[in-house]
């Protein structure tokens, strides 16, 4: 009897240590929802990194990031994972397939640099604005509902920038349970789960033959 082939494994890399900051149920949580993401070709996996800032919102929480990261990264592909691709890159390159010009949705305060690193892509004449939430990364994550107004708010405003795309410029956004589909019916455009954006390339990665054993690793926030 011929045995079933190994699934194809894709790392969720976590950048603070969330099973510190709001206990392991969040990340079973999420881990469920990437689980509901993927083909059923597929295993995905989330890791909560040990140590680090316990959330991003400055340029010196994301440069302590990377020095947490670095010393894991080798061991993504020794233990099988053969895709890793961070979410923010796949998201703003998924908003031209859907528009001709974008905005970011991001929490407040956010690092700066955004438009540098849209720019160095080669986007910046398809960007808009960003607009902030007028809540942190904490307030989403304790209570999202009470930030959707805001949210609600800043978004038409993107609208009114020019943009008919919206990115989610914060990961806390990606796991509100509705909130993609709820914005979009409110403002009648695409709006971009950066989440989903990065699992689906990392999924297209492997569908092209292409993993973390054929080439080089690249970590990307």
């Amino acid at each position: 009897m011929t045995s079933s082939p190994e699934p194809k494994k894709i790392l969720y890399q976590l950048v603070s240590p969330l099973h510190l900051v709001t206990g392991s149920g969040e990340v079973d949580r999420r881990r469920s929802i990437l689980r509901g993401w993927v083909s059923p070709s597929i295993r995905i996996d989330i890791a909560s990194p040990g140590d680090g800032p316990p959330v991003i919102e400055s340029q010196i929480d994301a440069a302590m990031v990377f020095s947490n990261l670095r010393p894991i990264a080798p061991q993504w592909a020794e233990n099988g994972y053969e895709a890793v691709i961070g979410p923010g890159e796949a998201s703003l390159l998924a908003a031209i397939q859907f528009g001709e010009r974008f905005s970011v949705l991001s929490s407040d305060p956010t690092p700066q640099g955004l438009r540098r690193r849209v720019r160095s892509m080669g986007l910046g004449d398809r960007f808009v604005s960003e607009r902030v939430v007028g809540a942190s990364v904490s307030d989403l994550r304790r209570s999202p509902g009470n930030a959707f107004d805001r949210m609600i708010q800043s978004a038409k405003l993107c609208v009114e920038d020019g943009a008919d795309v919206i990115v989610l410029g914060c990961l806390a956004m990606c796991f509100v349970d509705g909130l993609v589909e709820r914005l979009q019916q409110v403002l009648g455009i695409p709006v971009i789960n950066p989440v989903i954006a990065g699992v689906k390339s990392a999924e297209a990665s492997l569908n092209y033959g292409i993993s973390t054993r054929t080439r080089p690793a690249r970590t990307k926030i």
